[in-house]
């Protein structure tokens, strides 16, 4: 999970929005070809770890690389329970900017 001030979004639109595409288009491509994204991870990274490792990971099902928010809303209740957040979220769209409330999220 990424996060920005609301101040940072504010002042800097363009650029969070770009950012934002980017990471919508970063998450199609690992979806559509696992392979390539590892290779590019580890090439990206200089990774000594096993090419093969990195493989599985990306690759394993439970692994779900996507922008959509899943089970935040868990998460904010418990740290609304231990009084981290002095506000309890009514929904994920609480904390999430507008440009992800189109994807499922919770």
């Amino acid at each position: 999970m990424l996060y920005t001030t609301q101040k940072y979004r504010d002042e800097n639109r363009l650029v969070y929005k770009a950012f934002y595409n980017a990471l919508v288009e970063a998450e199609q491509f690992v979806k559509a070809d696992k392979a390539a994204a590892a290779d590019i991870f580890i090439r990206v990274q200089n990774s000594r770890l096993d090419p093969a490792l990195v493989r599985r990971i990306v690759e394993d099902p439970e692994n779900d690389f996507t922008v959509s928010p899943q089970r935040s809303q868990v998460y904010a209740d418990e740290l609304f329970k231990l009084g981290v957040l002095r506000n309890q979220a009514a929904s994920w769209k609480d904390f999430f900017f507008e440009e992800a409330w189109s994807r499922p999220g919770s």
